[in-house]
């Protein structure tokens, strides 16, 4: 792994450049879309922006979730440090991003303010053009997980190790399954499967919930393949096992709606 890239005497990360990298591939997948909605390349942009303010908050929200019980104990020990040390010692708690957070937070941004943007364009149309970016931004993102050390997997004699990785030092010495890498193969598959619907013009105004349909299974299943600390687990599943099956639930009741409705 390598976390940072070093070029003319500084350092970057090598998250950050995937997630750049993605980024840019996720604006130019739109770009090459849009015109079959009409949206102005303005209302393209802010689009895009709205979904982004939505998944860092949602993202950042869902992994401060996640650290509860390290907030409640910043909190019992409060009177014991600085507020400014109290406070810092929370904002840290909520300074990571959960990928789930990160979706579900842009899918209601966009619900609540992808229509004033693009005027006159269905909600569904919007989430269908977004909806693609999703596994192709992801795709980027796991790339970067795995060069930087985070979401990594179980002790496996399959696998890579590392050496002094001082973001990650679970990491050190110990061969690990690369499940960061087998997430960002099934995304980009993802990402193919439905820009072949999109293209076909089948499913029109539900795409979202193909994707639910589709990305929370393969979420449950690698989990267990997932050797990070910080999983949130409940009755024996993580967190993120948990919200697979509430996202997965809530796509096949909302198709059925819709399927009942259109009948």
């Amino acid at each position: 792994m390598y976390p940072f890239i070093h070029i003319a005497g500084r350092d970057f990360g090598t998250y950050g450049i995937c997630a750049v990298l993605g980024l840019a591939a996720s604006v130019l997948c739109v770009w090459l879309l849009r015109k079959r909605h009409g949206i102005s390349f303005e209302d393209t942009i802010l689009l895009l922006l709205v979904a982004a303010g939505g998944m860092l908050f949602g993202g950042s929200l869902l992994y401060g979730i996640t650290h509860t019980g390290d907030i409640v104990e910043i909190l019992k020990t409060a009177g014991d440090r600085p507020f400014a040390d109290t406070v810092k010692g929370i904002v840290a708690c909520f300074g990571g991003m959960v990928f789930y957070g990160g979706f579900i937070g842009s899918v209601l941004a966009l619900r609540l303010f992808g229509p004033r943007i693009a005027k006159g364009e269905p909600l569904g149309k919007l989430l269908d053009l977004y909806t693609l970016t999703v596994p192709l931004f992801h795709a980027f993102g796991r790339v970067g997980c795995f060069l930087g050390g985070c979401c990594f997997g179980i002790e496996s004699r399959f696998g890579f190790i590392t050496y002094d990785n001082p973001l990650s030092p679970a990491l050190n010495g110990v061969r690990r399954f690369p499940v960061q890498l087998l997430e960002s193969s099934f995304n980009l598959v993802i990402f193919l499967t439905l820009l072949a619907v999109y293209r076909s013009g089948k499913q029109r105004g539900k795409l979202v919930y193909l994707y639910m349909l589709i990305y929370p299974p393969v979420r449950f299943g690698l989990e267990f393949l997932r050797g990070d600390a910080i999983r949130g687990f409940l009755f024996g599943l993580s967190t993120s096992q948990w919200i697979s099956i509430m996202l997965l639930t809530f796509a096949a009741c909302a198709l059925l709606y819709k399927r009942k409705k259109e009948a």
